[in-house]
């Protein structure tokens, strides 16, 4: 098939979409009235629909999916249909008879359900600072996300036997009419024999720089067999390739859980683009290939390149300066535009542990939540009545090397401490004249701004509005910084006196 990455783009695409759940999913004409309407609710029906519903597909308007596919084909007005998307297995939405639940959408989207109602029908709830509309038919639920974008839940006992999703290859194939619905894709490949063999990773390319797989522990191989299969393995974890084509130059892998992943062929070299997205380039060669034309680089030798693009800024001065194994507390507020919501947020992380409880007041509510991570596992408690729940555990170094990335501020002073694309201006906030260091916006990313004052400390950081659109205006987020010092309390990570649930 002509280069469509199809369960890579559909996997970025649902990536993108969950990442706004935070900031959006919610109908702005409804909103406010649903939210000053909550005190009002009557929850006497809420037994009925009361449950964990669990994830069974994704259902996509033709409009939209066109939208996402790179392909040049004409679409078809096809019907909204039900697409398997197997990445988000045992994701799920609890709704508990008192009017409040839980929503796991994956480890970066999930929280606490502050209230729900049914009314017919229709469904709506709000987590965090978003409200949700969909509907719940005999323990079917649909979550609307955007215009031609729904998620597809159910109750353990629920007759879904109507509900037949589809392999997002089919769904392709139906969309721009390139098969009947349900034929099976037709492989094609491109001179597939020479391709076949064991190759082995020799260099990575990842943040501009192309390293040597030792330096970031990364060891894989990758193994095409004559009938078209294979497996790959990364470090311990081993998978199949359920199959693999070549054509035009690009070899196209599909796994045995449907995602899939494209290569590009040099040479007898695989470049294998693992995320989708260009952010890490896995290289790969069988023995005896020829690969001086490559030449990643040793650890000594990324350090110094490093040391040598490394920005000069208050703020890389400021990152710089916080231990994370020594210990680094932060207390500031947040305001944000989005219905006038503020929060009191103090976070203490040291060694792998990190404890932040976040006091959230909006329209005449307040709400107290702490999240609380150690050995793998987070934890959401509710310091009012001594309970909480385990929110999902995970074995990736990635959060428990830097516990405190889990915090949003200490994350923008990270990824922003990393860049030298930045200008230093003059403002003023309440009267006081600061010295700021503005980041731009990109494609992606609003435009960041750190405000130091005269003795050099970080008093504000302001975030611009989304530059991705969203369904609500999400308007830019104030921090007002209170400290930022090495004064953890480590009598907050003594957690035994609640009664936790999984």
């Amino acid at each position: 098939m002509k280069g469509t990455r199809i369960a890579l783009s559909l996997l970025l695409a649902l990536a993108l979409a969950l990442s706004l759940c935070a900031c959006g999913g919610a109908k702005t004409d409804k909103l406010r009235s649903k939210v000053e309407s909550v005190s009002d609710r009557d929850t006497s029906a809420n037994e009925a629909y009361a449950g964990e519903y669990t994830f069974c597909c994704a259902r996509f308007g033709a409009a939209y999916m066109d939208s996402i596919f790179d392909y040049d084909g004409e679409a078809q007005a096809i019907p909204d249909r039900y697409v398997d998307t197997p990445e988000m297995a045992g994701e799920t939405v609890l709704l508990k008879a008192d009017g409040t639940g839980y929503l796991y959408w994956g480890e970066d989207n999930q929280g606490l359900i502050d209230w729900w109602t049914v009314e017919g029908d229709s469904l709506a709830f709000q987590a965090g600072v978003s409200v949700f509309d969909g509907t719940i038919r005999d323990g079917f639920m649909t979550v609307e996300i955007e215009d031609g974008f729904a998620l597809c839940f159910a109750l353990p006992d629920a007759d879904t036997s109507d509900v037949e999703p589809i392999p997002v290859d089919d769904y392709f194939l139906l969309l721009y009419g390139l098969a009947p619905d349900g034929a099976e894709p037709e492989a094609e490949t491109e001179d597939a024999s020479s391709l076949e063999g064991e190759y082995t990773v020799f260099a990575v390319q990842t943040e501009g720089y192309l390293v040597e797989p030792d330096v970031l522990e990364i060891a894989s191989t990758l193994t095409l067999t004559a009938d078209g299969s294979g497996f790959m393995t990364i470090g311990d974890e081993a998978m199949d390739i359920r199959s693999w084509t070549a054509e035009s130059g690009m070899l196209t892998v599909v796994l045995a859980d449907d995602s899939s992943a494209q290569a590009a062929v040099r040479s007898g070299v695989l470049e294998l683009d693992i995320w989708g997205d260009g952010g890490m380039i896995l290289c790969y060669a069988r023995e005896g290939t020829d690969i001086s034309a490559y030449d990643p680089m040793t650890l000594e030798e990324l350090m110094e390149a490093l040391e040598a693009d490394a920005p000069d800024s208050r703020l890389r001065a400021l990152w710089e300066s916080l231990d994370t194994e020594t210990g680094v507390h932060m207390r500031y507020d947040l305001h944000t535009e989005f219905m006038d919501a503020d929060q009191s947020i103090d976070v203490h992380g040291k060694d792998g542990v990190y404890y932040s409880r976040r006091t959230t007041t909006v329209s005449g509510f307040e709400n107290t939540v702490i999240t609380f991570f150690r050995d793998g596992t987070a934890y959401n408690l509710s310091p009012k009545d001594m309970t909480g729940v385990i929110a999902t555990t995970t074995t990736s170094s990635i959060v428990s090397d830097n516990v405190m990335r889990l915090d949003a501020l200490y994350s923008a002073i990270w990824n922003r401490a990393q860049e030298s694309d930045y200008s230093v201006e003059t403002r003023e906030m309440d009267g006081v004249t600061y010295t700021v260091e503005v980041f731009p916006a990109s494609e992606y990313q609003a435009e960041s701004a750190f405000y130091f004052d005269s003795r050099g400390q970080l008093a504000y950081y302001i975030e611009g509005a989304p530059v991705i659109d969203t369904v609500v205006e999400i308007g830019e987020l104030v921090y007002t910084i209170h400290t930022i010092d090495d004064a953890v309390d480590e009598t907050l990570f003594d957690i035994s006196g609640y009664d936790i649930t999984e």
